[in-house]
This record gives C-alpha cells, structure tokens and sequence, in this order.
C-alpha cells in the first residue's frame, strides 16, 4: 500500500469516528428535544388548567356581586328600620 493510500484511509477512518460522534451527538439532541416538548406541553396544560380556575373564580365572584346588589336593593326596599 502506498503511502497517499495509507494517508487517505487514516484520514477516512478519522472522519468515519467523527461522523459517528455527530450521529450520537444528534441522537441526544433529539432526545433532549423530546423531554423538553414533554415538559412544555405539561407546562400548557397546567396554564389552561389555571386559566379555566380564574375565569371560573371570575364568574364566582360576578355572581356573588350580583347576590350581593339584589340583598342590597332589598334592604334599600325595606326602608329604615323602626325601633321596637
């Protein structure tokens, strides 16, 4: 073998170890990729699950507000009260 032969092939024989180092490399990118899309989809389900809380909370506490006017109407209604 002659030695530009020699050469070539531990040249080739270099980039076929750095070309597996890449592909492994990617495999754990990808990986990675996946836990961190899992953790942000739990992370959006979480925000949805807290929005539909506060909008729920929101409509509790309008309603309260209303319950609270009509008592209010109410008393306004009964006039003042006369001592006994």
């Amino acid at each position: 073998m002659s030695d530009l032969e020699s050469h070539t092939l531990a040249f080739l024989r270099g980039l076929d170890d750095k070309l597996d180092r890449v592909i492994a490399d990617i495999g754990d990118l990808k990986a990675d990729m996946e836990v961190q899309s899992a953790i942000i989809r739990r992370l959006d389900h979480s925000v949805q699950n807290l929005t539909g809380e506060v909008r729920a909370l929101a409509g509790q506490q309008d309603r309260q507000r209303q319950k609270l006017e009509r008592l209010e109407r109410r008393i306004d209604e009964l006039g003042p009260l006369q001592p006994v």
